[in-house]
């Protein structure tokens, strides 16, 4: 738990301090105006006008330990390319697991990386997922913590609507997911 704690501390810290962006230095502007990161590699220089970063529906399926339907809903927070939002899932471990069903639900964030890619079309999204909460298990009767982080990507194929796909691990980050998402 404290390293999940500290993890989120350290997103918003970081996506505070960089809430405006770096912008690469021209070559006819002098040092003193503010330090580059590199001439000739991408900066950290998000748009909140350019991207696909909003409020969007999710709802995807995963395949891995065991089979899950999850559904949720991210907004931006802090800086234009980080989403938080509330995540509900549903999941049917495989024979060797516990058995039953298990119903759970927490809070992902997603960081959008589109600026990494030099040119890359306003059609696609790469992001990186973080999620925890808790899942209650039918067959035995408990209460457990989940946690999981993965890297994926969206396909713009319109203006409202996505295909979206991501590949990770820990609970409720089957190893592939894949599903469908809604902007709103």
């Amino acid at each position: 738990m404290k390293r999940v704690f500290t993890l989120l501390i350290g997103v918003f810290l970081l996506s505070s301090a960089y809430a405006d962006g770096l912008k690469p230095l021209s070559l006819n502007q002098t040092p003193t105006d503010y330090k580059p990161l590199s001439l000739n590699k991408a900066a950290y220089a998000p748009d909140p006008n350019s991207g696909n970063v909003g409020n969007a529906l999710n709802l995807f399926m995963g395949v891995g330990s065991g089979f899950s339907v999850t559904i949720d809903y991210e907004f931006p927070v802090i800086d234009p390319n980080l989403t938080l939002g509330p995540q509900g899932f549903i999941s049917l471990p495989w024979p060797n697991g516990a058995g039953g069903m298990d119903l759970g639900g927490g809070v992902v964030a997603r960081y959008y990386a589109d600026w990494l890619i030099p040119n890359m079309p306003d059609e696609f999204d790469v992001f990186i997922t973080s999620n925890t909460g808790i899942y209650f298990n039918t067959n035995v009767s408990s209460v457990y913590m989940y946690w999981g982080t993965m890297i994926g990507g969206r396909w713009n194929f319109s203006e409202s609507m996505s295909m979206y796909a991501q590949v990770g691990g820990g609970y409720n980050a089957h190893f592939f997911n894949f599903g469908l998402s809604w902007k709103m």
